[in-house]
């Protein structure tokens, strides 16, 4: 039941207790505390946090210090360590190809059923994506049923969705225009916003 809660990633005990106890308190499902603290022991490792807190916010000596003795290491949310360095978005984009070399999964899916390509989209990460590009099935979809291209038209990256939608991915071609309509009856009464630009350049 726990594992169905979707966290952004391991952080201390209490961390993984507090991110458990508000959505089992407003569906009366809360078990006992014990419970919780014995699921958060068996699941949070020293190593496994490190891992992916230095997947997110790429500390490379600490990356390059742990060794890597399974790949498929998980969060909480079931995020691997390549998926958390594609959450980080563009500022380190080049973590995401030393961690391939490395042997990570780029097609391993979070309990959203996201991969890391999909995060890179969502983040708007141009660099990120076209690491990832050749790696996996542009075509993939999320639990929700989206895809890359998809979840980039839908965050504002146009030009990533176009740039996706040029390597032959599927989508809505009415996607983009129906947000600019939707962001102009919005904006009515204020100036138009800009189009979001990629995080990287090419």
């Amino acid at each position: 039941m726990a594992q169905d809660i979707h966290a952004v990633g391991l952080g201390s005990l209490e961390d993984v207790y507090l991110c458990i106890i508000p959505p089992l308190s407003l569906t009366k499902r809360l078990p006992p505390a014990y419970s919780v603290v014995d699921w958060a022991r068996q699941h949070v490792q020293p190593r496994n946090i490190a891992l992916h807190w230095a997947g997110f916010y790429w500390d490379e000596e600490i990356f390059d210090h742990l060794p890597l003795t399974n790949p498929d290491l998980r969060t909480v949310s079931g995020r691997t360590v390549l998926h958390q360095a594609a959450v980080g978005g563009n500022r380190a984009s080049a973590r995401l190809q030393k961690m391939l070399d490395k042997g990570y999964d780029a097609t391993a899916k979070g309990q959203d059923g996201r991969m890391a390509l999909q995060y890179s989209a969502w983040k708007g990460d141009a660099v990120g994506v076209r690491t990832l590009w050749e790696k996996t099935n542009v075509e993939d979809e999320d639990r929700l049923g989206m895809r890359p291209v998809n979840i980039a038209a839908s965050r504002g990256h146009d030009e990533l969705a176009i740039e996706l939608f040029s390597g032959n991915a599927d989508m809505d071609v009415d996607m983009m225009q129906k947000r600019r309509n939707h962001q102009d009856q919005k904006g009515s009464s204020h100036a138009p916003r800009s189009n979001r630009k990629l995080s990287n350049a090419a």
